[in-house]
């Protein structure tokens, strides 16, 4: 599930399928699904977490947000 604010924020900017790209340019297409608690995503994501062999049960994925000319954008810190 994306954070609630990135998705409050960036939620209708998200088309139905996703693409994360890591900083060597590896490409993972995941599914987009909505419902009334949030913005998954779904389908594809068993191929990023086998491809950097992510134990299941970790919890915590750490991410870096860049905008389209590849600047890293600075992040608000918030708490769940």
């Amino acid at each position: 599930m994306l954070p609630s604010m990135f998705a409050h924020n960036f939620g209708d900017s998200i088309d139905r399928y996703a693409t994360l790209v890591d900083t060597n340019h590896n490409e993972f297409e995941v599914l987009v699904q909505r419902n009334n608690h949030g913005i998954y995503l779904t389908k594809g994501w068993t191929a990023l977490r086998d491809f950097y062999n992510i134990s299941i049960g970790l919890g915590k994925f750490g991410i870096n947000i860049k905008d389209r000319f590849g600047k890293l954008l600075r992040l608000p810190c918030w708490k769940y």
